[in-house]
């Protein structure tokens, strides 16, 4: 029941809704028990009405009975909602959606804010958002409520400022790697690369792993002349064999 009546006088009712309603262009309809009796409405407002009900000789008499309030089907109560074309919109600008709980506070649920933020709350793995292709089964991302993500396909960060972080590392709230905007980039720990081509500031490019090969095998063949060598000739004509690939 929408609203709240109270008896203020021998058979008069007043009638206030729990909401009041835009206007006062509502219809009333009343029933009454038995055929001696009668009841009209009386000064309607957007905030209720008062209802008379009486005997056959038209005098004041109190009664039990029973009435109906109908409303414009354009008035749109602040409890519902309202469509706008193919639109489905909150009765009220800055109403929240909230499906569940309220998951902005830590409780399961889905809540939509009218401020954009889009909050879900589960636990540990459990999927917060999935991706996937049309007609596929199978996602292709997704992001659990532990702060896991994967993502089958490119990932890619443009930023306007080339201070600015593209991906950051951390341990234990310690910032282990990282890497701007700009390609620098910084790493903690070791960094393994297999074939490793870098391209040089002047042009042309420079195979880490094939010069540090080269490098150990000359490496080895001086250690070796050093050690062998009877005079200085022989040594020299050793070194220039040893950096002959270099």
């Amino acid at each position: 029941m929408n609203c709240t009546s109270s008896e203020t006088a021998t058979g008069e009712f007043s009638v206030v809704f729990n909401t009041p309603m835009p206007n006062a262009n509502y219809a009333i309809t009343f029933g009454v028990a038995g055929t001696r009796i009668g009841i009209r409405g009386s000064t309607k407002t957007v905030n209720g009405f008062t209802l008379l009900t009486f005997n056959s000789s038209g005098l004041a008499t109190s009664f039990p009975c029973y009435f109906a309030v109908f409303a414009s089907s354009t008035v749109t109560p602040t409890y519902t909602w309202t469509r706008d074309g193919t639109t489905l919109k909150p009765a009220n600008d800055g109403d929240n959606v909230e499906v569940g709980g309220d998951a902005s506070s830590g409780v399961r649920g889905v809540q939509v804010s009218s401020d954009g933020y889009i909050f879900g709350c589960r636990s540990g793995s459990q999927i917060l958002f999935a991706g996937h292709n049309e007609g596929n089964a199978s996602s292709t991302s997704s992001i659990t409520a532990d702060g896991s993500a994967v993502f089958k396909g490119g990932i890619e960060m443009d930023r306007n400022n080339s201070q600015y972080l593209t991906y950051k590392g951390a341990f234990n709230g310690s910032t282990t790697s990282y890497i701007r905007a700009s390609g620098e980039a910084n790493f903690s720990g070791s960094v393994t690369s297999n074939g490793s081509v870098l391209t040089l500031s002047g042009g042309g490019t420079y195979d880490i792993g094939d010069r540090a090969q080269k490098l150990d095998t000359a490496l080895t063949s001086l250690k070796s002349a050093v050690a062998y060598a009877s005079d200085f000739a022989t040594l020299k004509a050793a070194i220039v064999t040893a950096l002959a690939n270099i």
